[in-house]
């Protein structure tokens, strides 16, 4: 089921509270660390099909000090599993947020591209009527280069801004023509793209749930 238009602004107040929460969890857990990619993918990992041994090893240990190596602490032992879980749990809640933040921004950011080339189409059809000032706008905005729709699928084909070699007639003879939009790739490179937002998602995941 598509998702209605997102409505609703953020204030000054909002986006400073949701900073202080998120600065108030980093506080509370202090001990977070990041991985290097080496060793997210060579350290042992406790996951779905190793988590009920290390829980029955746990158990097993406190029942049975005497098997447990000197240099084993085994307080630490079981605070090692219990935190593991705890922060797992908490962990799918924040990436959950998290998929709403990037997917809202995305669903916010492509009305707001719609709507930006439903303009600049409308620029370059006052210009074709000669309409004073609308040339001279057309090109303003193209120097910014937005770049071609990757999913051209989902916009209407009449707000894609054309690549022919047939541009519209200038508003006077000295004015320069309204050429389409070239591809940047600095703009590309700041859309959410739906294979870059899939890997972060799994790796995200990946480090919460390791397989």
């Amino acid at each position: 089921m598509p998702y209605n238009n997102i409505t609703g602004d953020i204030t000054e107040e909002q986006r400073t509270a949701v900073l202080t929460a998120i600065e108030t969890i980093e506080t509370n857990i202090d001990f977070l660390i990041n991985l290097t990619p080496a060793e997210r993918e060579t350290i042992p990992k406790m996951g779905e099909n190793t988590v009920s041994f290390v829980m029955k090893a746990t158990d097993m240990a406190e029942i049975n000090p005497e098997f447990v190596p000197p240099y084993v602490d085994a307080v630490e032992f079981r605070s090692d599993y219990e935190r593991a879980l705890t922060l797992k749990q908490l962990g799918i809640q924040i990436i959950s947020l998290g998929e709403k933040f990037i997917d809202t921004s995305m669903a916010s950011g492509s009305e707001s591209y719609v709507t930006a080339l439903t303009f600049y189409n409308s620029l370059k059809a006052a210009a074709r009527m000669n309409v004073p000032g609308a040339n001279e706008l057309a090109v303003e905005l193209e120097s910014v280069s937005p770049p071609v729709p990757t999913h051209r699928r989902s916009i209407p084909r009449s707000l894609i801004p054309s690549h022919r070699s047939n541009s519209p007639a200038p508003a006077n003879p000295h004015s320069p023509p309204i050429e389409p939009p070239p591809s940047s790739p600095g703009a590309t490179a700041l859309c959410f793209h739906d294979s870059a937002v899939a890997n972060s998602r799994r790796n995200a995941i990946r480090a919460i749930l390791p397989s």
